[in-house]
C-alpha cells in the first residue's frame, strides 16, 4: 500500500526537520485514504498535517479531522493518531 509508505516517508521527513515535504507526503497521503475509501486514516493524516501546518488554518484542520473521528466513535483522536502515525507530538 503506497500511501502507507507516504505516511513513513512524512514521519522520517519530520524527524530530519523536513517539515515541508512532510506536510506535502501527509497531503498525499490524506488523498490517497480518501481514494481508496478509508477514512479514518485520511482524517489522520489530515490531523497530523494540522499539527505540521500550525496556525489558525492548521488548528481548524485538526479539529475537523477530530470532529469527524469522534463522529466514527473514536474517543480519544489523538491515541489513534500515535497508534497509526507515530513520530509526532500530541
Amino acid at each position: 500500500m503506497l500511501h502507507l509508505r507516504v505516511l513513513a516517508a512524512a514521519e522520517v521527513l519530520r524527524r530530519v526537520g523536513d517539515e515541508q515535504q512532510a506536510l506535502h507526503s501527509l497531503t498525499n497521503a490524506a488523498r490517497a485514504f480518501e481514494a481508496a475509501d478509508m477514512p479514518l486514516h485520511a482524517a489522520l493524516a489530515r490531523r497530523r498535517s494540522g499539527q505540521l501546518l500550525g496556525g489558525q488554518e492548521g488548528a481548524a484542520l485538526g479539529l475537523s479531522a477530530d470532529s469527524y473521528l469522534r463522529s466514527q466513535g473514536i474517543k480519544q483522536p489523538s491515541r489513534w493518531a500515535t497508534l497509526l502515525i507515530p513520530g509526532f507530538r500530541d
